[in-house]
């Protein structure tokens, strides 16, 4: 029954992209290549267009990223439809049309994945690291279960950087801004053996004062220090053969995102008011009797060897990485001492991929490959409630310091430093070790010059093997070196079609399966949650139209899942329970219009209706007691969000060059941060300004200015209903920020 309502959905969508493109049908490729620039994609593991790929793309260029001055994915949620991106703990939370994964510990994978030239980065706090020395964004939108070495089944962000060329090339830009910012880059290529070997290195140093004071003690709050570096060599001994070395390096110290306490929830538990504690005053003015920081250093290794074997091609990938990622950071939010945390969470990565790509005749291509993944981790939280201390002894009747004295609390415990303290406190370690080995096969097959078919399968085995020590002296949930194993195996799938109907249009449809494996949750004993799986129906349309100057993309999806990973949050952590079932609709356009040539308008919208069909849970605000969330809406998945942009360029022979003026503006509708959709678990819509002016002389020399969130919106961008504080933590977006930049390009 659910198959047939979800293809009923799913061919009311079609006829609906087919009459929305009908109207261009008779445009031709040669108009669209005039009007509109080609972007080259490598989403299936070959070159192809963005227009002749049949998958939902949205696809950033050099200059898109230049000029709109994008460094991480928070700003490419600006513009890929039903996108949301959020930090925790110096976690990357993404999510891809209601698909994520929405955990602030290192020891479980993404639901969305995040590739940096064809290498998998295995933890959240690698996604939110800075994008640099960045050729080519594409973000994929759906499960990825057949091409790609690692398993996601809410889509793939690939990051493709630069390589280095033949001829000498320099860059170099500066940029200054509010609050004192001053990002430099710094990049240098060439051949170093003329046709054999050239190498490219590039350096990024970006710093700034922090945009929020501190009315506890004066300082500045939300500052950064980052420095990043890249190294690529590319080695072509002879024409048939390529090795592509590559090495890279990052160092961030900041305290974003800071932690605001926002309300009290009644009944959920002790809060920090209650003890006197205040909160921020306003979005730029936050409270905290605590330091917060983060240090996180990102480096790895790569090699990348490609060689042509007659009608066939052998590629290898081989990958090295390492994370830390350490904090300390005020996790109530307010002027006292009521919840502090230390974290330290490690992560090691060793991946080997192969490929091996081919065809049979002009019909025929076909992909197959191998993966082996090993990750090791480690995620360490120490928990402080010094506020509490008085509290708990009098309800314990212990006299003053004996929460930290064996013989007399009857809940005593060590920390994991050793010792008992007087401090009330929650300290937890897991250590885990992921091994994964996949075997992966992909083929189209040309019917006819306007018909294309396409199926794919792949099998993988996961294990992991954890190891969790839990401790505290306020209650009895304590566990020591319990040792958790499991493993699970899992086919996936892609059946496709696709069909062009000129050379300007194409329809394709597609049946998918998706799966990410199960785990262990941090910060309880012996918790393990299981993997879960998506079927995904979904059909497209892409097309150039109105003679070459308009390109209008669409896709509608239907999805189906089983044992929904949900997040809840439980002992000051992450938690994830197994929904039910969860069925996911929507429909995303993205489009990109010439009217003139000096004139473009460009953006995207997404509407979906994500939400759970059947699921029973208790809620941690709320306790105790089952709820029935059939029909609430899954984590940050909002009705509608949607993006526009426009931009005039006009030639000034006085100034030498053309000037650029562009104007964006990205909408994210209200969506939810818990299962549950309490209210005070709401984060609002909003709406995002930028403006940019741009004069670019020569090509070489360009120079910009541009102010974002231009109307300076207090934006709420990430919310936590914990019980831990009897209430709710939210972090701001930034505020108006602006800046010029000077670029040299030779």
């Amino acid at each position: 029954m659910r198959v047939r309502i979800a293809l009923g959905r799913l061919l009311t969508l079609a006829l609906s992209l087919l009459v929305l493109g009908s109207f261009g049908l008779n445009s031709t490729a040669q108009a669209a290549e005039q009007a509109i620039e080609e972007i080259v994609v490598t989403a299936e593991k070959r070159e192809s267009t963005l227009q002749k790929t049949p998958v939902a793309i949205t696809a950033l260029t050099t200059d898109m990223v230049e000029d709109r001055n994008i460094n991480d994915l928070r700003k490419v949620t600006a513009i890929a439809p039903g996108m949301v991106y959020n930090m925790a703990n110096g976690q990357a939370q993404i999510y891809m049309r209601g698909i994520g994964t929405d955990v602030n510990t290192i020891m479980t994978e993404p639901g969305v994945a995040m590739f940096v030239d064809g290498v998998y980065m295995g933890t959240t706090a690698e996604q939110a690291a800075t994008l640099e020395n960045v050729e080519r964004i594409e973000v994929l939108r759906g499960p990825q279960g057949t091409l790609y070495g690692r398993n996601s089944t809410g889509g793939n962000v690939n990051i493709i950087t630069k390589l280095p060329g033949e001829e000498p090339g320099f860059s170099a830009s500066l940029l200054y801004g509010g609050h004192d910012r001053v990002r430099a880059t710094l990049s240098g290529e060439g051949s170093l053996i003329e046709g054999v070997l050239a190498a490219r290195a590039s350096f990024v140093k970006d710093t700034a004062d922090g945009y929020r004071d501190n009315t506890f003690n004066g300082d500045d709050l939300d500052d950064r220090d980052i420095f990043s570096a890249a190294v690529s060599t590319v080695f072509t001994p002879i024409e048939e053969f390529e090795l592509i070395l590559r090495g890279d390096w990052s160092e961030a110290e900041q305290d974003n995102p800071l932690w605001d306490y926002g309300e009290v929830v009644p009944g959920s538990g002790l809060n920090p008011i209650m003890f006197g504690g205040q909160q921020g005053s306003a979005p730029d003015k936050l409270s905290h009797n605590s330091p917060t920081g983060y240090d996180r250093e990102n480096w790895g290794l790569s090699a990348t060897a490609t060689w042509d074997i007659r009608d066939v091609t052998l590629k290898s990938v081989t990958a090295y990485r390492e994370t830390v990622n350490d904090g300390v950071f005020d996790n109530d939010g307010t002027d006292i001492s009521f919840l502090n945390t230390i974290q330290t969470q490690n992560s090691e990565m060793f991946s080997q991929e192969i490929n091996l790509l081919g065809s049979i005749g002009e019909n025929f291509e076909w992909i197959l490959g191998g993966y082996y993944f090993d990750q090791e981790t480690v995620a360490m939280f120490e928990f402080d409630l010094p506020a509490l201390q008085s509290f708990f002894e009098f309800v314990f009747g212990f006299p003053p310091g004996g929460l930290g004295d064996p013989n007399v609390n009857f809940l005593y415990g060590e920390r994991l430093a050793g010792g008992g303290d007087a401090v009330p406190f929650l300290d937890f370690i897991n250590t885990q070790d992921t091994e994964s080995l996949a075997f992966f096969g992909q083929g189209t097959y040309h019917l006819s010059d306007q018909l294309s078919v396409t199926a794919g399968v792949r099998h993988t085995d996961d294990e992991k093997k954890n190891v969790q020590t839990i401790t505290n002296n306020i209650s009895p949930g304590k566990c020591f070196d319990l040792n958790l194993e499991d493993d699970w195996q899992e086919m996936t799938y892609k059946l496709s079609a696709d069909y062009d109907f000129s050379d300007s249009v194409m329809m394709y449809g597609s049946y998918s399966k998706g799966y990410k494996s199960g785990g262990f949750n941090t910060g309880l004993c012996n918790n393990p949650f299981g993997p879960e799986t998506v079927t995904a129906y979904e059909i497209g349309l892409k097309s150039t139209l109105a003679d070459g100057r308009l390109r209008l993309n669409l896709a509608a999806f239907v999805y189906d899942y089983e044992d929904f990973q949900a997040r809840l949050f439980i002992n000051n952590a992450s938690t994830i329970e197994n929904a039910t079932d969860v069925e996911n609709i929507g429909f995303e356009a993205e489009f990109l219009w010439v009217p003139v040539e000096a004139l473009q308008i460009d953006g995207g919208v997404s509407f979906m209706k994500s939400e759970f069909d059947d699921f029973m849970s208790d809620d941690p605000m709320d306790p105790p007691g089952l709820v029935d969330l059939k029909g609430n809406q899954t984590l940050r998945a909002p009705d509608v969000s949607f993006n526009v942009g426009a931009q005039f360029t006009h030639w000034f022979d006085q100034l030498g060059g053309d000037i650029t003026f562009r104007y964006e503006a990205s909408y994210k509708d209200d969506y939810y941060t818990d299962v549950f959709n309490n209210s005070f678990a709401e984060i609002e819509s909003h709406t995002i300004q930028n403006v940019r002016v741009i004069w670019n002389v020569n090509n070489h020399w360009e120079m910009q200015a541009f102010i974002e969130n231009l109307d300076d919106e207090e934006i709420i961008e990430n919310l936590l209903p914990g019980a831990t504080i009897g209430g709710t933590t939210y972090s701001w977006a930034p505020p108006r920020l602006w800046g010029v930049q000077v670029r040299y390009r030779m």
